[in-house]
């Protein structure tokens, strides 16, 4: 045996010996270190085994941390594509078409009902009103003309009028107004939530602020007219028509195109809501404008307010209005 035989053999021993030392190096650093990915610990065994000795450092400080930045299989979240997208903005889209006029029709009715209740309590306030008068609705006063805009009225005519203002006698609640001074509590009750007009806040602050300017609120009410004139709450005579009144008060419309600022309408000139003597509450179809004021009625207003009258006591006695 020769003397390089010799020496391979002596230096056998040692190779294995470093190379289990290595391995058995690398399985401790790998059950110290958090646990990586398959791929990671072949990639980072291979580096380490057959790179030179001098770059197994660096190649040891470059793959000692690719486990720890590797997401775990499946665990990357799925987006949603443009197709998918749009199909999910459309269906919100139809949803809210179909609801939206629901809504809007719920709140109508919301609207209808709240005012038919301020309506009855103006009525249950008619008759406290009535009780402590000996038997007699509200009306008058005697309210005189006042320039070519605000009219003299002496209790005889229908109107939405609640505050005489500047007209004598000056400063003074007038026809359902009188209702303020004695049996309705809140004077909110006036105005119909449906009521498109500034009245609810306008005419309800020149009110409560005593201001020196006509005031006015949501309803038509009727004193005097159309009755025998007497005023009495148990019997009111008979109107034009040959009927009982039995209206007392109703949505205010106006539908009068040729005076822009006479214009308002309570739930869009669609519903009207009469309130009877009785302190019942009935609401009817305003379509046609049988409650409303029109251009064909600026000749003659008096007369048209006795038609409206007319109309909402044949809708108490279950006539068509």
């Amino acid at each position: 045996m020769t003397t390089t035989e010799k020496m391979g053999m002596s230096i056998a021993p040692i190779r294995d010996q470093q190379s289990r030392d290595r391995k058995g190096a690398v399985a401790a650093r790998n059950a110290k270190e958090p646990r990586a990915s398959a791929r990671a610990v072949l990639v980072r065994k291979a580096a380490v085994e057959y790179a030179p000795k001098t770059a197994r450092a660096e190649v040891r400080g470059s793959f000692a941390d690719i486990g720890q930045f590797e997401l775990p299989a499946g665990s990357r979240k799925p987006a949603f594509s443009l197709i998918e997208l749009l199909v999910v903005v459309a269906i919100v889209a139809l949803l809210l078409a179909i609801l939206l006029p629901s809504l809007a029709r719920a709140r109508e009715q919301a609207r209808l009902v709240t005012c038919q209740s301020n309506l009855h309590q103006i009525g249950t306030s008619v008759v406290t009103y009535a009780a402590e008068s000996r038997g007699r609705i509200p009306f008058g006063p005697n309210v005189a003309a006042l320039g070519p805009m605000l009219s003299a009225n002496d209790g005889s005519t229908a109107t939405n009028q609640i505050w005489t203002g500047p007209q004598p006698p000056a400063i003074s609640f007038m026809a359902l107004g009188l209702l303020m001074n004695r049996s309705l509590a809140f004077p909110e009750l006036m105005y119909c939530p449906a009521d498109d007009s500034t009245d609810p806040v306008e005419e309800l602050a020149k009110v409560r602020a005593r201001q020196p300017a006509p005031g006015y609120c949501s309803y038509l009410y009727r004193q005097l007219d159309e009755t025998d004139g007497r005023g009495r709450i148990d019997d009111l005579g008979r109107n034009s028509a040959g009927e009982r009144p039995r209206a007392l008060a109703l949505d205010m419309n106006s539908v009068v195109t040729a005076f822009p600022e006479w214009q308002r309408t309570n739930h869009r000139a669609r519903r009207v809501n009469v309130l009877f003597l009785d302190a019942s509450v009935l609401s009817f179809s305003n379509e046609k404008h049988p409650f409303s004021l029109r251009d064909q009625d600026l000749m003659n207003m008096p007369a048209r307010l006795d038609e409206i009258l007319q109309a909402a006591d044949r809708g108490y006695h279950g006539g068509a209005p």
